[in-house]
């Protein structure tokens, strides 16, 4: 199986399709870590349409949302509180474009980029980064009286993001490092749906020391 995103199988309907890639630190590591839930129509569950809401899709919302929702993990588990910087949300934001418009899943892009080149171009100053990445959808269906309906929310999507990386024990020890002090987040929709999502974790250097770490793999499977 290549990296390539997993386009919908219209055979099915899709209540979580996910691909999640994480490293732990380590220099030259590689790690892979899949997950995928599929579900046939037979099985789409049914609500009661006064339960359904939907709302039009909010990039910088589901990024804050996906950002509050990381602290109050983290804070459930006793890991401090990550601040938040824009430059590298537009860094993180940048990937999840280029994965979308080139089709693939990576943390190296197929120029052969990687998580610390990325932290270079955004002019941050950096001693350890780490890097999460996620595919979903900006659709999940539900039955009801009058049929198959549709049924988005921003704020959901970004939980499920999170619960997603939980479900992961790579990308749950990443995210909970506790020694992380700041992220950026960035997410993006392609015309087909399909959402991206980077979570970019560091450590600013503050003279601490020069030589860069860098959490990170290639996924090939």
């Amino acid at each position: 199986m290549s990296d390539e995103p997993f386009n919908r199988n219209r055979q099915f309907i899709a209540i979580v399709v996910v691909v999640l890639v994480v490293a732990t630190v380590a220099v030259g590591g590689t790690l892979a870590a899949f997950y995928f839930g599929l579900t046939t129509a037979d099985s789409v569950p049914f609500v009661d349409e006064g339960d359904l809401f939907g709302e039009e899709y909010n990039e910088a919302a589901i990024e804050q949302y996906v950002h509050d929702e990381v602290n109050e993990v983290r804070a459930e588990h006793n890991a401090s509180a990550l601040e938040y910087n824009t430059t590298v949300a537009d860094a993180a934001r940048q990937h999840s474009v280029d994965m979308a418009n080139r089709g693939y899943f990576n943390h190296t892009d197929p120029d052969g980029n990687n998580v610390g080149d990325r932290m270079n171009e955004s002019g941050v100053s950096w001693r350890i980064a780490g890097e999460n990445l996620a595919q979903n959808w900006w659709w999940i269906r539900y039955q009801t009286d009058s049929g198959t309906q549709q049924h988005t929310a921003n704020k959901e999507l970004a939980e499920m993001i999170v619960q997603q990386w939980m479900e992961s024990d790579d990308h749950r020890e990443n995210m909970l490092r506790d020694d992380w002090t700041t992220q950026g987040i960035g997410v993006y929709k392609s015309d087909d749906n399909a959402v991206y999502v980077t979570q970019k974790l560091y450590i600013p250097n503050r003279g601490q020391e020069s030589t860069h770490r860098i959490a990170w793999s290639n996924s090939t499977y």
